[in-house]
């Protein structure tokens, strides 16, 4: 992710008439970048919506791992308590 004074750099630039491939080559990075920036028109990232897919389990995860003593609580395992492992050398 670029920072937000490279965003405004490759904006301001472009705003001055530079191609994107000039842009691109004084500032090290690819076409590709620059078309991105200059498509979105922002100068901070716009951040991506993501699904909260734990979140109707996150009740029952909680409880489970509270009432077991665990440490750790795998989502797609259910919630056991760690045990000790015994040292394996003789």
């Amino acid at each position: 992710m670029l920072d937000p004074p490279t965003r405004t750099t490759i904006l301001k630039l472009h705003r001055e008439g530079h191609a994107q491939r000039f842009i691109a080559q004084i500032l090290g990075l690819a076409r590709r970048t620059i078309q991105n920036v200059l498509r979105s028109g922002s100068e901070q990232p716009q951040p991506k919506p993501r699904a909260q897919k734990a979140e109707p389990y996150r009740e029952r995860i909680l409880d489970c791992s509270s009432a077991a003593g665990a440490t750790r609580c795998g989502y797609t395992r259910s919630c056991k308590p760690r045990e000790q492992r015994s040292p394996t050398r003789p």
